[in-house]
């Protein structure tokens, strides 16, 4: 992983799923805190729709073309 990776951040905002990052995301997973995974795709902007999922906290995992990070977020 480069160590100039950087992920600014994940906004939710309208059941969209916003994403914020200096590098191309490729990719997203979303698991709820007890590790199911409930939404995993390939990427080719910079908004995911998530309004399906239900209210609660989710791990986001995010793939880029210079390493992954996973980042918690509430809906």
């Amino acid at each position: 992983m480069n160590k100039y990776f950087v992920m600014a951040g994940l906004t939710l905002h309208d059941g969209l799923l916003y994403l914020q990052s200096a590098t191309p995301v490729q990719s997203i997973e979303i698991y709820t805190v007890a590790g199911q995974r409930v939404l995993s795709q390939t990427v080719a902007g910079q908004t995911v729709a998530v309004d399906r999922l239900n209210a609660g906290i989710y791990i986001v995992k995010v793939k880029t073309t210079e390493g992954e990070k996973a980042v918690k977020v509430v809906k």
